[in-house]
């Protein structure tokens, strides 16, 4: 049986063969996974210094996440978590990002179970996942 992620299943389950059923819901909760991605250039000196992670649920705010755990495209280092406040953003700070370039959208990768949510659940699940690609602000809009 699959149950997908946020939905509820019942099972009927006869153990020792005497024709008495217990019953089990099992309710399915995979995770965060990453929606999207935004990049910044906070101080408006046309290269990027910040991105920020939306995930479909809330992160935990109390979690302190390894950068390792995030690649982002172009020779971009994730140096930094700039704010883990609890909702469902993660805000990285990055280095190396190419000079006076706020038009590139580079691929962020999340590891394997590398964030959880605020019932502990460890996502994204399978394999690492990748946001879609970012949209882009600058601090003057």
């Amino acid at each position: 049986m699959q149950v997908d992620d946020g939905s509820t299943a019942e099972v009927s389950v006869d153990l020792d063969g005497d024709g008495n059923d217990g019953t089990a819901t099992i309710t399915a909760d995979y995770g965060p996974t990453p929606q999207s991605a935004t990049t910044f250039d906070d101080d408006g000196n046309g290269t990027i210094d910040t991105m920020t992670v939306t995930f479909d649920e809330a992160i935990d705010g109390s979690v302190s996440y390894a950068t390792s755990d995030f690649t982002v495209s172009g020779a971009t280092t994730v140096t930094g978590i700039a704010s883990n406040d609890g909702d469902a953003t993660l805000r990285l700070e990055v280095d190396s990002a190419p000079t006076n370039d706020t038009g590139i959208t580079p691929d962020v990768t999340v590891a394997q179970n590398a964030v959880q949510d605020t019932n502990g659940n460890a996502g994204p699940a399978g394999v690492p996942r990748r946001s879609p690609p970012p949209t882009r602000r600058h601090p003057w809009r």
